[in-house]
């Protein structure tokens, strides 16, 4: 499940957006933005024994952006969902990410936004480099992962990726996830 950042230009007379894919893009890892955006508060915890428990945290899609060092107004990032799969275009937006940091791991929460949705095409990797959004319905959906990394450090590598994929949530993260989506 690859992440790219794609550039972004609105055609003034459809409104519709054109993406335009630059560069793939490491979300977790210790030099991904998730860890970035936390780093600090990480460092008040290891310090202060009294803070040892979750930490919860967020970021949009523009915080993200800005520590991959790109503008926010003119760039999207975008998940190829299911990148192996032939003759299809599984292409969803990052908008938001929740975290409920433990000392050793990390479950998050994605919010998606689609793009396209098992979309057939003849040739998925030219479709990819560069599309209009015209044919979008843009709905909204949830994804949790799971990151081998907490306050605690470690790799902050994705936690493994295999035909089963998910994260365990304790009572106290679902808690948190729960209070989120029902705010929204």
């Amino acid at each position: 499940m690859p992440f790219y950042v794609y550039q972004c230009e609105r055609d003034p007379v459809s409104g519709s957006v054109g993406y335009s894919r630059r560069k793939k893009i490491p979300l977790a890892g210790k030099k991904g933005p998730f860890y970035l955006h936390n780093q600090e508060r990480f460092e008040d915890v290891k310090e202060d024994e009294r803070m040892r428990r979750a930490l919860e945290w967020s970021m949009k899609e523009a915080e993200m952006l800005r520590l991959l060092e790109c503008d926010s107004e003119e760039c999207a990032i975008v998940i190829d969902l299911k990148p192996k799969v032939d003759n299809n275009v599984s292409l969803y937006q990052l908008r938001d990410v929740w975290g409920y940091s433990y000392k050793a791991w990390t479950p998050i929460l994605l919010h998606l936004e689609t793009l396209f949705v098992d979309r057939e095409a003849n040739n998925p990797a030219q479709f990819k480099k560069r599309f209009s959004d015209e044919q979008c319905e843009r709905e909204h959906i949830y994804e949790f992962l799971y990151l081998n990394g907490g306050y605690g450090s470690s790799s902050w590598s994705w936690g493994r990726i295999g035909s089963v994929n998910g994260a365990l949530l304790l009572p106290d993260a679902l808690k948190y996830f729960l209070s989120i989506l029902n705010a929204r």
